[in-house]
C-alpha cells in the first residue's frame, strides 16, 4: 500500500493517452474523464495517508497532471467553436506559464511546476468544464476559465521568481 499513490498517478497518465482515442463527449470519454480528474484528487490522499510522500511521487503526480491536461486540450479544444480571441487568449496563458518554468529553469536549474492554491482552483475549474459547457453559455465559461487561468500563471510566475515555494 506504501506505493498506491503512486500507481494511481501513473494509471492517470495511462487513462490519460486512451482518451485521445475516444469520442469527446461520449459516455466512454466522461467516464475516462472522470476517472483521471478523480485519480488525481485521490492520488496525495493516499500518499499522507499511508506516508508514503516522496519526491519521485512528486514528479510522477505532476506528470500525470500534465499529460491529463494536455490529452484532454487536445481532445476537446478542436471540438469547441472558440472564438479567436478565446484561442489567443489561451496562448498567452500557455506564454506566461512558459516563461515561469524557462526563468526557473534557468535560475533554479528545476523544472517547476507548483501547487499553489490558484493553480489547484484552476485545475478543478478546467477539470468541470466538459461538463458546464453543456449547460452554460459557453462564453461565460470560457471567458471565465480564461481569467482564473491568468492570474494562476501570474501567480505562478510570481512565487517562482521570488522563490516563495517549496519547488519539484
Amino acid at each position: 500500500m506504501k506505493h498506491i499513490a503512486n500507481y494511481i498517478s501513473v494509471s492517470r497518465i495511462i487513462m490519460s493517452l486512451l482518451i485521445i482515442g475516444t469520442e469527446t463527449f461520449s459516455v466512454p470519454f466522461f467516464i475516462i474523464y472522470s476517472y483521471c480528474g478523480l485519480s488525481d484528487m485521490v492520488d496525495g490522499f493516499f500518499a499522507r495517508k499511508y506516508n508514503a510522500e516522496s519526491k519521485l511521487g512528486e514528479k510522477i503526480d505532476s506528470l500525470a497532471d500534465i499529460v491529463f491536461v494536455l490529452a484532454a486540450m487536445v481532445k476537446i479544444i478542436p471540438s469547441l467553436n472558440l472564438p479567436k480571441e478565446i484561442l489567443i487568449w489561451i496562448i498567452v496563458i500557455a506564454t506566461i506559464k512558459f516563461f515561469g518554468i524557462m526563468y526557473g529553469f534557468i535560475c533554479y536549474k528545476k523544472i517547476m511546476f507548483l501547487h499553489t492554491m490558484a493553480n489547484k482552483i484552476t485545475g478543478f475549474a478546467l477539470f468541470i468544464t466538459p461538463f458546464l459547457i453543456v449547460n452554460i453559455s459557453s462564453v461565460i465559461v470560457y471567458s471565465s476559465l480564461c481569467a482564473l487561468s491568468t492570474f494562476a500563471a501570474v501567480d505562478e510566475c510570481y512565487h517562482i521568481i521570488k522563490g516563495k515555494q517549496k519547488f519539484l
